[in-house]
């Protein structure tokens, strides 16, 4: 190990300078990919930037390149040029990595903002794949798959909502709900064009699979990040955690893949596997409901899941709102002269809050005030079993059955 010996306050700056280059001339990654990728300014760094933290605070280094655009696909790769004047090959032959991540293939297939075939758009990645070999014969390309749909307990066909992203729900209920967020939407079945369009996906997921100039593959199970609640207020783009999570899925199927082994292989790990890992992390949050046919709260967490809870913002309860409010009411059963009450913390801010009795129509019930909060309270209802509804904005909660007793 060299020293740095300082002599003056010049030194001191160009010592400086040149070790923090040398600290950064570690593994050259690049990484492709589209918005599920890129940086989103409210929601903090992208997955990229934690997967380089992730290897500094391993005992490596790396310098990671993050070329992801926003609505990107293969077919853009190959005919745009995003950079400047340059071309992502160019950019790729300039900064010469040696691993090349590539997450496309969402808009491709689930979005379709192309609006092109299946078979285009296998080309599309044929072509892609095959010029970024020709380029860089070298370089170690792997694809990361970010999965839309419950991949472990569906084949992929005949899905309800509940086994998809919620950006993608269908709301079309036809009654009270139709159009709203609402927990109750979780049974209806994919509108026909996003079931095919998931069936797209996993076609090009084989697809990639069998290219002979992709090195490596594996998942990033973007389904479980977003029914732990880790999503926008659109519902699809990653929270801060779920850019967290999105890392350790890459740095997990670096690992597993024996991608580049062994700079991966050699990182260290925490005592702590539940930290490590994020489907550990799932399966210690939720437990499947065979009952239901879905997911429900795990009453077994580990006392590192508790720790985590309180630390940060994970709300698998409302992943469906695009606000991830909580609504309470105060009782499912009201004695004589007993007061009734609801309310609702973190929802839209400054937005009518309105009721419905039975599927009736909507009533006016208040507000949210600057922070989306609201109170109601009432004492004195008629006797008898009613089902409620409350509306904010566009997030629907309930039905809760209410019995008021005489």
């Amino acid at each position: 190990m060299s020293t740095l010996r300082v002599t003056n306050l010049q030194d001191l700056n160009s010592g400086l300078s040149v070790a923090v280059t040398e600290l950064r001339q570690g593994k050259k990654i690049a990484v492709l990919g589209d918005s599920l990728t890129t940086h989103n300014n409210l929601m903090g760094d992208a997955w990229p930037n934690k997967l380089e933290e992730a290897i500094y605070g391993s005992g490596k280094t790396a310098d990671i390149i993050n070329l992801a655009v926003n609505a990107n696909t293969a077919f853009r790769m190959n005919t745009q040029n995003y950079y400047g004047t340059k071309s992502v090959l160019e950019v790729l032959e300039e900064y010469k990595p040696s691993l090349i991540i590539s997450a496309l293939g969402f808009n491709d297939t689930v979005t379709k903002v192309d609006a092109r075939s299946l078979s285009q758009v296998q080309e599309d990645f044929l072509t892609l794949y095959l010029d970024i070999k020709t380029t860089l014969p070298d370089v170690t390309l792997v694809h990361a798959h970010m999965v839309p749909y419950n991949q472990e307990r569906t084949e992929g066909v005949s899905l309800y909502n509940k086994d998809t992203l919620p950006s993608l729900w269908n709301k079309n209920s036809g009654d009270l709900l139709e159009g709203y967020h609402s927990s109750e939407h979780k049974n209806l079945t994919l509108s026909s064009g996003t079931q095919s369009a998931i069936s797209d996906w996993i076609s090009l997921r084989s697809y990639i699979n069998n290219l002979t100039t992709v090195d490596s593959f594996f998942d990033i199970n973007y389904f479980k990040i977003a029914r732990l609640g880790l999503t926008g207020p659109d519902l699809l783009h990653p929270s801060y955690l779920g850019s967290v999570i999105q890392s350790a899925y890459v740095l997990k199927g670096l690992k597993q893949n024996s991608v580049d082994f062994p700079f991966f292989n050699e990182l260290s790990e925490k005592q702590y596997p539940v930290w490590e890992d994020p489907d550990i992390l799932f399966d210690d949050l939720l437990t499947w409901d065979v009952v239901e046919e879905d997911y429900d709260f795990s009453y077994k967490y580990s006392q590192n899941i508790v720790q985590m809870r309180q630390s940060v913002e994970i709300r698998p309860d409302v992943w469906m709102y695009p606000t991830k409010a909580s609504f309470s009411i105060s009782g499912e059963v009201i004695e004589p002269d007993q007061p009734f009450s609801w309310r609702i913390f973190g929802a839209a801010p400054k937005v009518g809050a309105f009721l419905s009795v039975d599927g009736g129509a909507w009533l006016e019930a208040g507000s949210t005030d600057n922070h989306g909060n609201s109170f109601a309270i009432t004492i004195g209802r008629e006797s008898g079993v009613s089902d409620y509804h409350y509306r904010f904005d566009e997030e629907v909660f309930g039905p809760y059955t209410v019995e008021f007793k005489t």
